[in-house]
Order: C-alpha cells, then sequence, then structure tokens
C-alpha cells in the first residue's frame, strides 16, 4: 500500500516538472527576417498555454516611470493541471465539462487570465456568447494589450451582432500590431 502511494507521488512530481520543463523552452528563431529588413511581430519570449504574453521580470524593470505595472503571474500546478484538462476536454468535445473545471479552478484564482480565456473559449464552443464576452472581459482587464485577448473581444462581439465595439476592438490590435493578418481581414469584413 505504503508502496503504491510512494510511486503515484512520484508519478505525480515527474508530471509537474514536465510540465515546468516544458514551459521554459527556447522560441523558433521569432526573430528571424520574414524579409530583407522586416522581422515578425514578437510580443514576449515566454507564452501562456493560450498565447497570452506574460511580462518577463527584466522587462518590467526596464521601463522607466513610476507606475511599473507588477503584472507577472506564474500559474500554480494545480492551475496548469486545471487548464489542460479543460483544454483536452474542448478538444473533445466536451464543453460542458470544460466549464465546469475551469470555474473550479476560478474559485481558487479568479483573475488568472489564463484561466478566464479558457473559459470564454468553452462559453464560445457553447455558443453561449455573453458569458464568453464576460470571461474575455475580465482577462483584459489583467492584460489590456495582449492581443490574443483582444482577438477573441472582436470575435465575440461579431458573435453579440456588436460590429462597432468589434471594429474598435480589432483596431486596437492593429496599433499594437500593424502586421496582424487576423485582425485586418476582420476590420475589412466588418466595413463591407
Amino acid at each position: 500500500m505504503m508502496l503504491g502511494i510512494l510511486a503515484l507521488l512520484a508519478v505525480c512530481i515527474v508530471l509537474i516538472l514536465g510540465v515546468l520543463v516544458g514551459r521554459s523552452s527556447e522560441p523558433f528563431e521569432l526573430e528571424k527576417e520574414v524579409a530583407p529588413g522586416v522581422k515578425p511581430f514578437v510580443p514576449s519570449e515566454e507564452m501562456g498555454i493560450l498565447g497570452t504574453r506574460r511580462l518577463q521580470m527584466q522587462e518590467i524593470l526596464k521601463q522607466e516611470g513610476e507606475a511599473v505595472p507588477l503584472e507577472v503571474w506564474i500559474n500554480s500546478p494545480e492551475v496548469e493541471i486545471a487548464i489542460e484538462e479543460g483544454m483536452n476536454l474542448l478538444a473533445e468535445g466536451q464543453p460542458e465539462l470544460a466549464v465546469e473545471i475551469f470555474l473550479k479552478a476560478l474559485a481558487t484564482d479568479p483573475d488568472n487570465p489564463d484561466l478566464l480565456l479558457a473559459l470564454g473559449d468553452a462559453y464560445q464552443a457553447l455558443q453561449r456568447y455573453q458569458e464568453g464576452l464576460e470571461a474575455y472581459l475580465k482577462a483584459e482587464e489583467a492584460l489590456p494589450e495582449d492581443v490574443s485577448v483582444l482577438l477573441r473581444l472582436g470575435e465575440v462581439w461579431q458573435q453579440l451582432q456588436e460590429p462597432d465595439r468589434a471594429l474598435e476592438v480589432y483596431r486596437r490590435v492593429l496599433i499594437i500590431n500593424p502586421e496582424d493578418a487576423q485582425a485586418a481581414d476582420a476590420i475589412d469584413l466588418l466595413e463591407q
């Protein structure tokens, strides 16, 4: 019995270490020029599981001024596991169960942008657009200039038949990244 518990504990530790080590991988030549003198937009060296930007401590320390945003977070192993389980359920076509997992994890970490984005994605899969919007808006509070958050907001505004709000969000994306094809295409479509 005791040996079984120790084996289970060892497996859990190996899984957690695997997740943590996987997060520290290097980007794949992201700064390579795509054309002479043109480099692709790279918001950060490390991206979260859903594409959200995580500020590196060096970026925060480089910023000048008195108001230095301290929006650095590291997901707990429990949150990472919940996100992974929920995203697997979404991929398997079980968004209702994914919502349950995300809501349970949000009870312990209510402002976590990764969880909020995952919850919004699950609501989108269920076509519960108003609830998806609420999750994305809360994620935007934590990451106001994050392109992945803004693109999701634009999509849900479109689903809610709010083209003016969708246009506003997509234009914000182009201010942050003028070469974002998804936002540019959405603007073209909405302006027709």
